[in-house]
């Protein structure tokens, strides 16, 4: 199970909002977020409130009203996809999905990080920590972008660190 309180404190941290109080509730399991009197509930509408609150409104995709469309959507699949990953079917499902959609990208949406971005990595982490190198070299794409993440400045924080080997260790035998 996803942490959301923690995701959420860690998107506030990396924009370096302070004073929001974040609780899930326990029927619904959504985070609601209290700030300056303020309650928002949802996790795209937390996330969308700190970029605003915090000046970063590019992360969220700015003006650009198709980037901020795309966020939203990926941000819903955290929610509907990632945190609900129960077995390592749907774990290989989600993967194989993610790994297909950055085999020619570097960000999820456009060409800087974003919300999508942060909130896809904090969901992944918990996932790729479990993962052996030869399990995580079957989604080379996600290690790719996953390890970027994780070295970007701010972006991991207190989540460790996740290994990931710097070359291809089970190539199989090689014909000469």
């Amino acid at each position: 199970m996803a942490d959301l309180k923690q995701d959420v404190r860690s998107v506030a941290n990396f924009l370096k909002v302070s004073k929001i109080k974040v609780q899930v509730n326990s029927v619904t399991k959504t985070p609601v977020a209290t700030a300056n009197g303020i309650s928002i509930s949802g996790l795209g509408a937390i996330v969308s409130f700190l970029a605003d609150k915090s000046g970063h409104t590019e992360i969220a995709g700015g003006d650009d009203i198709k980037h901020r469309a795309m966020i939203q959507q990926w941000l819903e699949y955290r929610v509907t996809d990632l945190d609900r990953c129960q077995g390592v079917q749907d774990v290989n499902i989600v993967l194989k999905e993610l790994n297909c959609y950055l085999a020619s990208r570097v960000y999820f949406v456009g060409d800087h990080l974003t919300l999508a971005d942060l909130l896809i990595c904090y969901g992944l982490h918990r996932i790729l920590s479990t993962l052996t190198l030869q399990e995580k070299e079957k989604y080379i794409h996600v290690s790719r972008w996953f390890d970027h993440m994780q070295h970007t400045p701010g972006v991991r924080q207190q989540q460790s660190l996740v290994p990931f080997a710097k070359n291809q260790l089970y190539l199989g035998a090689l014909s000469h």
